[in-house]
Order: structure tokens, then C-alpha cells, then sequence
């Protein structure tokens, strides 16, 4: 990743799939100990343009966007958050 990200820069944007604040993986089927706005930070580091973020307890459930992580998360990165999910 941060190899694109120099080869494209302010170009690539990445996804951060998250249950209760702490990052999702294999295909949202365990949880991590790595908190969202840690890996989101990462990203940032790396020069990402975007963050496309994912409250997958919301994801497919028409119960709306979980406002309140998605602002907390962009309240501590200066990267641009996309909510995504619940819709």
C-alpha cells in the first residue's frame, strides 16, 4: 500500500471494515484487537487519500450509518472519512 500510494499520490483510497470500533478481517469474520482509528492513522501515514469506513454491525441492516464512530474517527485523523454502511 505504501508503495502505491507513492506511485499514485492523492490518489488511492482504502477501507477500514469495523465492528465496535476495532478492525474487521477475513471477510468480516473475526474481529481484531487493532482499533479502527490506529489502523486509520496508519493509512494516514502512509499518504492515503481517502477512508472509506464501515460499521459492519450496520452494513446490509437498513439501520443507517453509525454516526457516532464515524465522527469520532474523523475527528482523530486529517484524512477525508467516507461513511459507508446501513443504507
Amino acid at each position: 500500500m505504501i508503495e502505491a500510494c507513492k506511485a499514485f499520490p492523492g490518489r488511492i483510497a482504502v477501507g477500514i471494515d469495523a465492528r465496535n470500533g476495532m478492525v474487521a478481517t477475513e471477510g468480516w469474520a473475526e474481529v481484531s484487537s487493532l482499533p479502527a482509528a490506529e489502523l486509520g492513522l496508519r493509512f494516514e501515514d502512509a499518504g492515503v487519500s481517502a477512508i472509506i469506513y464501515t460499521d459492519i454491525g450496520r452494513d446490509g441492516m437498513l439501520t443507517g450509518l453509525n454516526l457516532d464512530e464515524t465522527v469520532a474517527l474523523a475527528e482523530k485523523l486529517t484524512t477525508p472519512i467516507i461513511a459507508s454502511g446501513g443504507v
